[in-house]
C-alpha cells in the first residue's frame, strides 16, 4: 500500500503566487493560481477562487506501509504557514489523501495518529480520501 498525500489550500480572496516566496516548507507546489487568472485552454473563463496545492519532495508517494515521516511534513508545513496563508485569504485548508493498495478483500489502515490528528484538528482541516486498487 502506498499514499500520496496533496496539501489543498484554497479561498474566494486567496492570491498564493503574492506568498509562495514566503513559504517555510520542503513540500513543493503542484499547482498555483491566484482569483482573477485566466484558466488553463480558456482565454474567457477566469478562476473565481485561489488555490496553491503541494506535495511531498523528494517523494510525491510514502514508503509502502506507514511513513511517519511523509506524514510529519504536512503537519509541519501547516504549523509554519498557517498564519501566512491565512492572512492571505486562504480559508479552506485540505490534505487529499490518495491511497494504492493491492487488497483484493480487506485494506486496514491507519493515517495520521490521534497525536497527529490532534495537531490538525486546530486548522480546521479536511481529509478528504480515495482508494485505488492496483492490479498486479
Amino acid at each position: 500500500m502506498y499514499i500520496r498525500l496533496t496539501a489543498m489550500i484554497f479561498g474566494d480572496n486567496f492570491y498564493p503566487k503574492k506568498i509562495k516566496h514566503k513559504l517555510n516548507t520542503t513540500l513543493i507546489i503542484d499547482d498555483i493560481f491566484n482569483v482573477g487568472d485566466r484558466k488553463p485552454y480558456s482565454n474567457l473563463e477566469e478562476w473565481e477562487y485561489g488555490c496553491l496545492e503541494l506535495i511531498h519532495f523528494p517523494n510525491e508517494f510514502s514508503k509502502e506501509g506507514y511513513d511517519e515521516e511523509y506524514e510529519e511534513s504536512f503537519i509541519i508545513f501547516l504549523e509554519k504557514n498557517y498564519d501566512l496563508l491565512f492572512k492571505a485569504g486562504a480559508e479552506d485548508f485540505r490534505i487529499m489523501i490518495d491511497v494504492y493498495c493491492s487488497c483484493s478483500e480487506q485494506c486496514n489502515f491507519e493515517i495520521f495518529d490521534k497525536e497527529k490528528l490532534f495537531r490538525l484538528a486546530k486548522y480546521h482541516i479536511s481529509l478528504p480520501i480515495s482508494i485505488y486498487q492496483e492490479n498486479n
